[in-house]
């Protein structure tokens, strides 16, 4: 028996379906992922330093000349995740599963599915100032006080975190955090970008919106009547979006993240195959079996890091 046997069961709209109720479901973290499709076994990130800052040229001698260094390589290793259902012929044959007939198992599909890849994506901001098993390419955790400045400078440090309770003054140390070190890999200024989001958990929403709100025309908290400098469109350097998601578990960390810092990479999602059904007939149990499943990988460039700020908001 083929697929054209069982056409009430399977269909190949499912595929459609699953995809749409994906798109429908608007996972929130997959905009601060730079999200790319490869059809290959892994995917193999190096990249090397650009130049310095330009120097003086005394009149009558050479201008200076540098070679680039080779940075940390990455590799994005897609794995495979899928879900899957069967129903017996009997059953079948007594209408019990009806259900199975219509396109509602594969909005629930498209469901476990968006669930199954914000997950990933919100753990890689759970383990964010943890190393080990989640260090980047560079042998540290995503948010830490020492990335090195390249392979052959690795004396001198770079730190994109901090541990400050999230507030206005934080979100201005963050700033300043930023400022000081956002560093090309061969220590010139990285311009910071205008734009931003703020990503954190529930647990922080209602601070993180009443400091950026465009109506935060006063700093919260206070009685001064101090000017709320980041409120949306007023004097702060960087418009922030908040970005707040259930799948970050954390009740104090929070994050300002630059979705792209040109050449110098970022978080990355690659897709080797989006969501997809299968189905076929297990005649020795008498069953009906459909399945879905996807491979992906994810994770940041060797020079990524950069354009993700962390705090855990546990605190000085």
């Amino acid at each position: 028996m083929v697929r054209d046997d069982i056409p009430d069961l399977y269909t190949p709209i499912f595929d459609e379906v699953t995809l749409a109720i994906m798109e429908e479901a608007a996972p929130e973290l997959e905009k601060v992922f730079d999200t790319r499709t490869d059809d290959s076994k892994q995917v193999e990130v190096s990249s090397v330093t650009g130049l310095g800052v330009w120097e003086a040229v005394s009149e009558g001698q050479g201008i200076t000349h540098e070679d680039p260094v080779q940075m940390y390589n990455e590799s994005f290793v897609h794995e495979e995740f899928g879900k899957g259902f069967d129903v017996t012929f009997i059953a079948l044959d007594d209408d019990e599963y009806a259900i199975l007939k219509k396109v509602d198992n594969a909005k629930a599909m498209g469901y476990g599915a968006v669930q199954k890849t914000e997950g990933s994506r919100g753990d890689l901001f759970n383990n964010a100032f943890t190393a080990g098993s989640t260090a980047g390419a560079d042998g540290v955790a995503l948010c830490s006080s020492s990335h090195p400045k390249n392979p052959n400078e690795s004396s001198t440090l770079y730190d994109n975190a901090i541990t400050d309770v999230f507030s206005e003054g934080a979100l201005e140390t963050m700033e300043l955090q930023i400022a000081n070190n956002l560093r090309t890999p061969k220590g010139g200024i990285i311009q910071i970008p205008k734009t931003a989001y703020i990503v954190a958990g529930w647990a922080l929403q209602g601070v993180i919106l009443r400091t950026i709100s465009e109506r935060a025309v006063e700093r919260p908290g206070t009685s001064n009547r101090d000017i709320g400098i980041h409120a949306k469109g007023k004097e702060g350097p960087i418009n922030y979006t908040p970005l707040i998601s259930q799948n970050i578990s954390s009740t104090t960390a929070w994050f300002v993240v630059f979705p792209s810092l040109g050449g110098l990479g970022g978080l990355r999602f690659y897709w080797r195959e989006k969501p997809h059904y299968s189905s076929f007939v297990d005649y020795k149990t008498r069953r009906y079996n459909f399945e879905g499943a996807m491979r992906y990988s994810l994770g940041w460039t060797g020079d990524g890091w950069r354009s993700v700020w962390g705090s855990t908001g546990a605190g000085s």
